[in-house]
């Protein structure tokens, strides 16, 4: 086949089913963020805490690793600064 008609059957339709231009190039994964995360934090708990720090995310709206991380970065500032040390976090 030729370029032209390979690039005429890329089309997909929508739910109404109107023909749409597929891009050539797909991307996939989870879209870039602008601060990446990368190191990670394991911590050992039982099952009724888990399932307590799961209730209470879901509770405020937040999936679990960023209700964990909003927690442990208010515990940590309150602690460093009642210590009268430097929060890092917060330094640039």
């Amino acid at each position: 086949m030729q370029n032209e008609q390979i690039e005429e059957m890329l089309y997909c339709p929508d739910i109404n089913g109107t023909m749409h231009p597929m891009s050539k190039k797909t991307k996939r994964g989870r879209p870039p963020k602008d601060q990446t995360r990368g190191d990670y934090l394991e911590v050992r708990l039982d099952e009724k805490e888990k399932q307590a720090f799961k209730d209470a995310a879901e509770l405020s709206g937040l999936a679990m690793s960023a209700w964990t991380r909003e927690r442990l970065r208010a515990a940590a500032k309150k602690e460093l600064e009642a210590a009268g040390k430097k929060v890092p976090f917060l330094v640039d």
